[in-house]
This record gives structure tokens, C-alpha cells and sequence, in this order.
């Protein structure tokens, strides 16, 4: 906003205050949004940055056109109104100010223009400029967001509807995929039947890199192998996660192997964790002679990655949650930040854990589905597990998730071994934590069942759960029937399912607009349910 007080050949005053006023306000308005929006997906808060930036930018250069196209000049980019400023003749000669309609039709004055002119004045009236500024802005944004909106609903409208582009990105020569892990598309990482990693990038549809026969293709222990693969072991790696560069592995030797890549054929084995052990098999040769009270490293059954940790479940009923980075630490030196060790001794079939609301589940061989701490409060340290909940006897709980549902509730889903399924709401308070003595309510069973068992589930976007199992399907599933917190919901509905899996399935990855998996054999399947897919089946 340009305030001119009074305008002639020798004396133009224009408040300074005002003209900084006019750059800075629409950027702490900017502030104001990006505080308000923090909590939308990270897509749609950079559509709104980059948005308002380019109307800031855009505001201040016409601002600066404004105030540097000529001595006095001061031209309005809209209509008098009367509801508006106005700018009206006070009838002295020598001016050196004309309106737009005095300049030629384009708001660009001359300079015979300047001779003829009569001065100007400006009136205040009922809004200020700055507020028309700003109520540009805020029109521009909400627009904008109002555009946005209708995408994520049409986004959620495809997943509900399973509109999506099915496709193989990728297949491995020679070998066969049993599991897969993703942290952000298109890099996914694979463990093959015969032991091997194998980093894939597939939007280019290419190997990236390989390792040599990094794990055991067969042996184990074959009881907690069955809790893994029912009848159906097809060998090769057994848990696998993937953050950033960083690899984690598990094979049938033991212990928790840690690799690294980066780039094209650059392949690096780090070692094993050490403070897990390190196999017998894998010792050093220049060391062949076990260590002094060594211990054999327990079965690595399960690993999930989130943020800056990394949970490592075993056979032998524990959880270790070690930290990516210490420093200058290397990583395979580290020790746990906490265990998770009430867990009965049961071997660790799944984990998930939601860093909003600071816990952690894990599913259990013999059929219970722990809760435990991330962090440590009041009423409690992390690790320290606060409440179980047992849905089916005698089957081990495989698979485990937590759900994030509408009015700021969750849910915790479990996957059996025998295809059943179940979703038990989690008791909050008004703040969003998990909170009483009762932390799991009543469950519900979703029907109908899978035929074989549930091995892995994942969470696309609010409401919705992806559930894989080896009878070669994958389902969606609607779980945000609930009406408010603390109150019974109902019952998780079947959207669709997809279909020509086997029974190899171990491992389901998604972004929220992509399902990932393996279970065909040597290919990694994608289902795209973007806007930008090509063609819908």
C-alpha cells in the first residue's frame, strides 16, 4: 500500500512504513498458513508453499512496478468503487500523476500526460489497500486448497474403488523374490531364494546392485520357520527393512546383518549387528576359534524401520530397538537404545510402531499382540510393554498394524495364521493417548477370512488397510467405520480384492499411492493408484 499524501513537480511525500508494510504482510500471511496447514500429507503442503510463494512474489513486483515507474506515478489495479479507495481531481495545475484511463489504455502514462494531468488525491474509505492485498491472497490460497481437497478425494474415491494400474516392474534373472522392502518408491530392495540382496529401481526397471550370497538359502530352526511360512518355505532371506542407504537382513544363520549401497554396482556388506552375535558360520577366517562364552546369535524374525530407529524382533521373544545414527559410532558397533523383553519367550512375527502416538505392537507365535512403549513419561520407560490382547487360540498372531482412524482414534489389526483377521480400537484420551488400564476394546473380526495365512499388512492412507496373505490375494479393507473415541465401531468391510499372487506372498509395501509386493515368483508387482496411471483395470 502506497499512501500519497500530496503530489506536485517538487514535493511527493510517500510513507516508507506503508511501502514495507506492503512486502512484509504477505509473508507473515504465508506464515500464518504454513502454521496452520503442519499437519496435511507433505504433497500437498509443498502444492501450498510453492502456490503462495509465487503470489507473493508476483504481489511485491507490482508493488515495485508501483513505486518506480515514475516520479508520483500511482496506478490501482482495480475499479473505483465506492465501496474501495477512490482517487479524485482536486484541480491543481502542474500535476504529475494520471489515472489509467488517461494514459493510452495501458496504465502506462506519457509525458505530455504528466503536464496535463490534475492532481490527485487519495480518499480513504471503508477498506485500505493492504486488506484488498490481502483478500486476494486469501481467495488465491483457498482456492487452491479447495483444488487440493478435490484431488484427495478423488485420490481416496480411486483406492475405495480399486482403480489402479496393475503392472510387473521388475524381474530377477535367475532366482526367485521372497521378500521385498521399500522406504520410499522407486528403490526397492529384495531378498532372494538363494541368500542374496538386490537393490531395484523400478521406475527405470533396472538393477541397481547385488550382493554375493550374503545369507543361507536353507536351514533354521524349523519350528519358528513354520511360524513364518506355514507349509510353503521357499528358503532365502527371512526379515528385511530398508532406510535411506541402509539395509537390514536376516538370514538362517542368524543375527541381523547390515548393508549398504550407493549407486550402481556398489554393493557394500557392513557386517553383523554385534551386539546380536555374530553366526558361528560367519566368524572370520583369520579367527576361526569361537570367542569365550559364545553364544549363538538367536533367529531374526522380524524388522521394521521408522524415522531414526530401527526394531529388530527375534525368535527368542525379544525386540531391540538400535538408533541409525550415534555420530561417528559405526552403526554395526551400536548397542540397543531399549529392549522389549515381556514378551513370554514368544517368537516375533510383526512390528509396527506410530511415532505420533508413541507405541509400538508386535505379534506374537503364540497369538498375542503386545503393546509397549517408544518413549519414556510418567508412567513409564520405553520398552516396557503396557497391555496384550489375545484374538485367536492355538494359531500364531503373524501380522500386526496399527490404523489411524477418523476423529483421532486408532485401531490395532492383527493377521493370524490361519487367515482370520481382527481390529481392536485403542482406548484415548482428548489429547490423542493411549491411555487406562484397558488399552485394546472389544475386538472385531473382519470377514470374510483369507484361506491361508495373513503375512504382512500395511496402511495406504487413513481409514484403509492392505492385507497379503499366501492364499495369493491381496484385499483393501475399509476400517474407518467408528463414530467417536472410546465407542464401539463397525465392522471392517472387504473393498476388493487382487488376485494371481502364490504362496510365496511374504511382504506388502505402500506410499499411499502404490501397493508393492512380492509373491510372484521372481517379480515385484506394483498397483498404481494414481491419477497419472495410464490405464485402469
Amino acid at each position: 500500500r502506497v499512501s500519497v499524501s500530496h503530489i506536485s513537480n517538487s514535493n511527493i511525500n510517500i510513507s516508507k512504513e506503508h511501502q514495507t508494510a506492503s512486502i512484509l504482510k504477505p509473508w507473515s500471511w504465508l506464515f500464518v498458513c504454513l502454521c496452520c496447514k503442519t499437519n496435511m500429507k507433505s504433497k500437498t503442503t509443498s502444492l501450498l508453499v510453492v502456490h503462495s510463494l509465487l503470489v507473493v512474489l508476483l504481489h511485491n513486483k507490482i508493488c515495485a512496478g508501483f513505486h518506480t515507474a515514475a516520479p508520483g506515478f500511482f496506478l490501482r489495479h482495480h475499479a473505483p468503487s465506492s465501496k474501495h479507495n477512490t482517487i479524485v481531481p482536486t484541480g491543481n495545475k502542474g500535476s504529475t500523476c494520471r489515472n489509467a484511463a488517461s494514459s493510452g489504455g495501458n496504465g502506462i502514462p506519457n509525458e505530455q500526460s504528466f503536464a496535463e494531468a490534475p492532481v490527485y488525491e487519495e480518499i480513504e474509505q471503508d477498506k485500505p489497500e493492504e486488506e484488498l492485498t490481502d483478500a486476494l491472497l486469501w481467495s488465491s490460497l483457498r482456492k487452491r486448497i479447495s483444488t487440493l481437497e478435490a484431488e484427495r478425494k478423488q485420490h481416496i474415491a480411486r483406492w475405495k474403488g480399486g482403480k489402479c494400474n496393475s503392472t510387473i516392474r521388475f524381474a530377477l534373472s535367475k532366482d526367485w523374490i521372497r521378500r521385498v522392502a521399500m522406504e520410499k518408491y522407486p528403490v526397492v530392495a529384495c531378498g532372494s531364494a538363494s541368500g542374496r540382496l538386490h537393490v531395484v529401481d523400478l521406475e527405470e526397471q533396472e538393477l541397481i546392485c547385488t550382493s554375493k550370497d550374503l545369507h543361507d538359502a536353507d536351514g533354521g530352526d524349523e519350528t519358528f520357520l513354520e511360524y513364518l511360512f506355514g507349509k510353503y518355505d521357499g528358503g532365502g532371506v527371512l526379515a528385511l527393512a530398508i532406510s535411506g542407504s541402509i539395509i537390514f537382513s536376516s538370514g538362517r544363520e542368524g543375527g541381523l546383518h547390515v548393508s549398504g549401497y550407493s549407486g550402481k554396482d556398489s554393493f557394500i556388506a557392513l557386517g553383523y549387528m554385534e551386539s546380536m552375535g555374530v553366526p558361528s558360520s560367519r566368524l572370520k577366517k583369520e579367527d576361526q576359534r569361537k570367542p569365550r562364552n559364545y553364544v549363538e546369535p538367536p533367529l531374526v524374525t522380524a524388522i521394521h524401520t521408522k524415522g531414526d530407529m530401527v526394531w529388530v524382533g527375534t525368535a527368542t521373544g525379544e525386540i531391540h530397538a538400535f538408533p541409525l545414527s550415534r555420530g561417528a559410532t559405526p552403526l554395526i558397533t551400536q548397542s540397543p537404545s531399549y529392549v522389549v523383553k515381556d514378551l513370554h519367550g514368544a517368537a516375533v512375527l510383526g512390528i509396527d510402531v506410530d511415532l505420533s502416538l508413541r507405541i509400538g505392537v508386535c505379534a506374537l507365535s503364540n497369538g498375542q499382540v503386545k503393546l509397549f512403549r517408544l518413549e519414556s513419561n510418567d508412567e513409564g520407560h520405553p520398552g516396557e510393554v503396557v497391555a496384550s490382547w489375545r484374538f485367536a487360540r492355538n494359531v500364531p498372531a503373524r501380522s500386526v498394524a496399527i490404523v489411524l482412524l477418523k476423529n483421532g482414534g486408532a485401531a490395532v489389526v492383527c493377521g493370524c495364521g490361519d487367515g482370520t483377521m481382527a481390529m481392536s480400537k485403542l482406548r484415548m484420551d482428548d489429547q490423542g493417548r493411549v491411555v487406562g488400564d484397558r488399552h485394546f476394546l472389544d475386538p472385531l473380526e473382519c470377514q470374510p477370512p483369507h484361506r491361508a495365512a495373513v503375512v504382512d499388512l500395511a496402511v495406504p492412507i487413513q481409514g484403509l488397510l492392505i492385507s497379503g496373505s499366501q492364499d495369493g490375494s491381496l484385499r483393501v479393507w475399509n476400517v474407518n467405520q467408528d463414530t467417536s473415541n472410546n465407542v464401539a465401531m463397525g465392522e471392517p468391510s472387504c473393498l476388493y480384492q487382487l488376485v494371481g499372487y502364490k504362496v510365496w506372498m511374504g511382504s506388502v509395501f505402500t506410499d499411499g499411492k502404490r501397493i508393492v509386493s512380492d509373491g510372484s515368483d521372481n517379480t515385484i508387482v506394483v498397483h498404481d493408484f494414481s491419477s497419472g496411471s495410464e490405464s485402469e483395470e
